[in-house]
């Protein structure tokens, strides 16, 4: 999971080839999701989803696609939402993102999540 986060971060954050591979690696984290067989993981698959469609939205909106970037961050905010965080608005999701490093659990205290 953590490697393909990697991926898709790595390819949110460089233009020349953004616009092919992340949609290709975001279907990928999607099917991933679809065919685990661990519903305890669930969550933390949709965390780390959810971050890579913040990512992606945050690359649009560098971009200029106001659509594309529309469809990714209400997709992540579906997510988040289904995860049961109280705010979901972009703003929260791009301040989340951004921190540096990225906590990879998802289940972190609210006060660190904003939850």
């Amino acid at each position: 999971m953590e490697v393909l986060r990697f991926f898709a971060t790595s390819l949110a954050h460089d233009k020349a080839i953004r616009d092919d591979d992340l949609p290709k690696n975001i279907e990928v984290f999607q099917r991933f999701s679809r065919r685990q067989r661990a519903p305890e993981l669930q969550p933390a698959i949709d965390f780390n989803l959810g971050v890579v469609y913040v990512q992606a939205a945050m690359a649009a909106e560098d971009d200029g696609n106001t659509a594309l970037k529309a469809k990714y961050m209400g997709a992540a905010q579906s997510l988040f939402q289904s995860l049961g965080w109280r705010d979901c608005s972009e703003q929260t999701l791009k301040s989340i993102v951004k921190r540096e490093p990225l906590p990879l659990n998802p289940l972190a205290p609210e006060e660190a999540w904003g939850r």
